[in-house]
């Protein structure tokens, strides 16, 4: 079974779970702490603090969504396209944003 190193807040991590999930693929959810200077666990057996990691049957580990999305394409048929359909998902927030009035 996957394991996912994640958080819940991290847009990110959220696409990576809407893509397996999408995908059919079976996976744990394993949540890290909030501050990257607090995974000491994460770093010990992944190699970083960054998240989202994902952890294949094997041991392997992919590193940010990128990796993972690739992995996840390469063992699935079809599944790039749908990967990229859950990626789209991820907005990003604008730099500066201007207030109502300013």
């Amino acid at each position: 079974m996957l394991t996912l190193y994640q958080a819940e807040w991290c847009p990110f991590s959220s696409a990576v779970r809407e893509a397996l999930t999408e995908l059919g693929i079976d996976f744990v959810a394993r949540q890290v702490e909030p501050w990257p200077d607090e995974r000491d666990g994460l770093r010990a057996i992944a190699g970083t603090d960054q998240i989202p990691v994902l952890q294949n049957e094997e041991g392997r580990f992919f590193r940010g969504t990128r990796e993972i999305f690739a992995h996840c394409a390469s063992v699935t048929r079809g599944g790039l396209r749908r990967i990229i359909v859950a990626a789209s998902s991820i907005t990003a927030t604008p730099a500066s944003r201007t207030r109502a009035g300013s």
